[in-house]
């Protein structure tokens, strides 16, 4: 069985907090197994029995009107609007994008997690330039809208959908065609994947250097193990939960770097400037 929804976007805006959302809707169905499939740009080669594997090979209930993955980086591959055409079943998209500049702040805070990164953000941006490409959430969405309407295509606002959470789930809703109130009540209410300093800097590196070998290895089942044992809470018992904030100074210069593309952006979907 093929999924009739994808999540598309964008990276470090919100998407795991949204994936859980929809995961927690009795009439969804979301990859399980792996929320990042990364089909249609890291693993296309391996054809479209191995993509269909993550799905149910049978409705699981006859409630299930919807079967859906998300993948963030399909937003900047052009390549993979028309491999996502190409998939019939596939009717709707969703994105859910956030103001470049905090987007860019979480790149870096993920950095410091992940990678073990010291220097300042103006150096992290200096050292990884083609960061601040992904950015330009306009220039990336127009591959997918040659050839998605726009009504296929729902784009939530990060901060106004965290912030009105019964909003976005009325949203949802009305784009999938389910009823809101089967939301749970708290879903939604708490944050997923904030950034923050870890205590053990070294063991989190290794830590997501072994994630990297079992996803590369399709042992998920070891992934998902480790974070119903908590190894995921052990390892930030202690971290510093926030990072400091962002130069004046530099958080200007970004949001003239990228003004043009937000009031773009916004028009498009008919979202506030953020």
């Amino acid at each position: 069985m093929m999924p009739n929804v994808i999540g598309i976007g964008a990276e470090k805006s919100g998407s795991t907090w949204l994936y859980t959302l929809l995961k927690s809707h009795p009439d969804i169905y979301m990859s399980e197994r792996r929320k990042e499939i990364d089909f249609f740009n890291k693993n296309y080669d391996k054809g479209l029995s191995w993509y269909e594997s993550f799905f149910p090979k049978n409705r699981i209930s006859k409630k299930i009107s919807v079967i859906g993955e998300y993948s963030p980086s399909y937003l900047y591959f052009p390549e993979c609007a028309e491999r996502i055409a190409k998939i019939k079943s596939i009717k709707k998209l969703l994105l859910i994008v956030r103001n470049p500049v905090d987007q860019m702040y979480s790149y870096y805070g993920q950095a410091i997690r992940v990678i073990n990164y010291q220097k300042s953000f103006e150096d992290f941006l200096q050292e990884n330039p083609e960061i601040l490409e992904r950015g330009f959430n306009s220039m990336h969405i127009k591959p997918f809208l040659k050839l998605y309407d726009r009504e296929r295509i729902l784009c939530l606002g990060f901060e106004d959908a965290i912030k009105n959470v019964e909003q976005t789930k009325q949203k949802i809703a009305n784009f999938l065609c389910l009823n809101p109130e089967s939301f749970p009540t708290n879903a939604g209410k708490k944050k997923e994947n904030s950034s923050y300093i870890p205590k053990y800097k070294k063991l989190n590196y290794l830590a997501g250097q072994f994630r990297k070998v079992l996803i590369k290895q399709e042992q998920d089942w070891l992934i998902n193990l480790a974070k119903s044992a908590g190894v995921m809470k052990f390892l930030r018992r202690g971290s510093i939960e926030k990072l400091p904030p962002m130069n004046h100074e530099t958080r200007e210069k970004l949001l003239d770097y990228y003004g043009q593309d937000i009031e773009e952006f916004a028009k498009m979907f008919n979202l506030k400037p953020e």
